[in-house]
């Protein structure tokens, strides 16, 4: 039976349970292979979710974007009005038959780092306990380890936060900082998980059911450094060797976790720079829920988007 170490964190990374920081071997749980009726009927209800998912997500492709090519494209992107898309960027056969950078092992060495360029992102109070985004990244590093038997790392820092003072200015240049570090301390990860939490726009649904639970809306965003002016590509000012590379992740997570579980994934933002995208080509940004939702709708959400992660780098 194949077992697994979670590592030991210094007092900046921390998993969850707080109570035992020594080392802990769990055991590998193995997963049940799909049922093929489930999976054909998970299908039936994506394609209602796509007509669902139009009416309340208003961020359709602008024309062109950049290029006419990419306006039939509207199921799995929505581009931000400024960015310039590139011709073939978001063509999405190409972007699912690239090859993963990275697979998963399982072989106790620590794989996937969650951090929060913005952790002072808090939920609606639940019982009179209110959570940030670091709580919800508790519980997927807790999902991570003790239901696939990865390794991670879990950085609590709060990088938008200056001397006690919460600024998201910089929060970005300081989460690179701090997650560079702690890639050299631990050179075995290959899949980073910038977890953030999203703002409501006033219109639309606040969740969502999933498993029978009131579950947090979820959406990965990416970034391309470009921008549109006047329909011409324009320097955004910053630089990623990692776009396609982790366009590809995203769309390819994105498809897995709707398999699994329909109309609670968003599609995939784009938008003009670069976030915190250009350190690995495994990188996600997910977007959490809102400041409307609890941490209990949010948590509901983490275990499709665990399941996601691992089946797409297996």
């Amino acid at each position: 039976m194949l077992l697994f170490k979670t590592i030991k964190l210094p007092f900046h990374i921390r998993r969850r349970k707080k109570k035992n920081t020594a080392a802990k071997t769990y055991k590998f749980k193995k997963r049940k292979s799909l049922n093929k009726k489930a999976v054909a009927m998970a299908a039936v209800a994506l394609a209602g979710a796509v007509i669902f998912k139009n009416v309340f997500i208003n961020n359709s492709l602008p024309e062109n974007g950049g290029n006419a090519e990419n306006t039939a494209l509207s199921q799995s992107f929505a581009v931000e009005p400024g960015t310039y898309i590139e011709n073939g960027l978001l063509d999405e056969k190409t972007l699912l038959a690239m090859e993963n950078e990275v697979s998963i092992s399982g072989d106790g060495s620590p794989e996937v780092l969650v951090f929060h360029t913005h952790g002072s992102e808090s939920y609606a109070d639940e019982n009179g306990v209110g959570a940030t985004v670091i709580d919800a990244g508790n519980i997927l590093c807790e999902i991570l380890s003790n239901d696939y038997g990865v390794g991670v790392v879990h950085d609590v820092s709060i990088y938008d936060s200056v001397d006690g003072v919460n600024t998201v200015e910089g929060s970005y240049e300081r989460s690179e900082e701090g997650v560079m570090k702690l890639l050299e301390k631990y050179p075995s990860v290959k899949v980073l998980i910038d977890l953030h939490r999203d703002s409501h726009n006033g219109t639309e649904p606040n969740c969502t059911v999933y498993n029978g639970k009131n579950t947090a809306y979820l959406m990965l965003v990416n970034g391309v450094c470009a921008l549109n002016v006047n329909g011409e590509k324009a320097d955004a000012g910053v630089e990623s060797p990692y776009i396609r590379q982790n366009l590809s992740f995203s769309l390819k997570v994105k498809n897995e976790f709707n398999r699994i579980a329909p109309e609670v994934m968003k599609r995939i933002y784009i938008k003009p720079y670069r976030y915190s995208l250009n350190m690995m080509p495994c990188s996600l940004l997910v977007e959490a829920g809102n400041e409307n939702n609890t941490l209990s709708e949010v948590e509901s959400a983490m275990y499709p988007l665990a399941a996601a992660v691992i089946n797409v780098l297996e």
